[in-house]
């Protein structure tokens, strides 16, 4: 039933109102209804969310083995396995300690944990053990149409990211590489590897791999991104 009046609801949003800005403000009283309608999707879909966990909960309780603790519902067999729910957990504990902020679970949640702020309901600050999301630059121009495009729409960039960027995509023509950014206060330029060695350079390779960061937008609102 609870399910059902989500469908529904979600329908007659997308229905009413087929293009939602993402930069509403909650306050606006003028968008006051799509807030209303927002926020009563997040009741019956904690409701729906809170009838699946009891159901789940009592067809364990119902089906256990006389024999079986109580205690040991959620601990498997072999307690090597117990590594898997861990990594899970890191994961979507990424964002918040400093290090990656793609594929950690928060995919168009608009989550912002970057700068050493973020807009967490529960969790008011991020615990960095890293510094990548406090490093941001600012990308003023580039002659790579990708890169540019981040400045035309007002993103910042980790410089983590950035460097993977340049370092695996350099072109050996000089005017391909023309970047021009901001980084700690510092303004940079760069056309070749000289001129910001550091810039080209690769990271590590087990790094590369791991650690993956999504552009930030610059202003006080963030926008749901993959």
């Amino acid at each position: 039933m609870t399910g059902a009046a989500c469908l529904a609801l979600f329908l007659y949003t997308k229905l009413k109102y087929p293009s939602v800005q993402p930069f509403a403000d909650p306050m606006d009283v003028g968008k006051l209804g799509k807030t209303r309608l927002y926020y009563a999707f997040l009741v019956l879909w904690g409701l729906f969310g809170s009838a699946i966990i009891a159901v789940f909960l009592i067809s364990l309780r119902r089906g256990k083995p006389p024999h079986y603790e109580t205690r040991r519902y959620f601990i498997p067999g072999y307690k090597i396995l117990m590594l898997f729910p861990f990594i899970v957990a890191i994961n979507g504990l990424s964002p918040y300690l400093g290090l990656k902020t793609q594929t950690a679970w928060s995919m168009f949640s608009n989550l912002h944990t970057e700068g050493g702020r973020t807009n967490h309901l529960i969790i008011r600050r991020p615990y960095y053990l890293a510094d990548f999301q406090n490093d941001l630059v600012d990308i003023k121009y580039s002659s790579d149409p990708r890169l540019n495009a981040l400045h035309e729409k007002g993103y910042l960039l980790p410089y983590f990211e950035l460097r993977r960027y340049m370092s695996m995509n350099y072109n050996f023509v000089s005017d391909k590489n023309k970047l021009e950014y901001v980084r700690a206060g510092s303004d940079k330029q760069v056309s070749n590897p000289g001129d910001d060695p550091a810039l080209f350079e690769k990271e590590n390779y087990f790094l590369r791999k791991l650690l993956l960061f999504r552009p930030v937008p610059s202003g006080k609102s963030s926008v749901c991104q993959h």
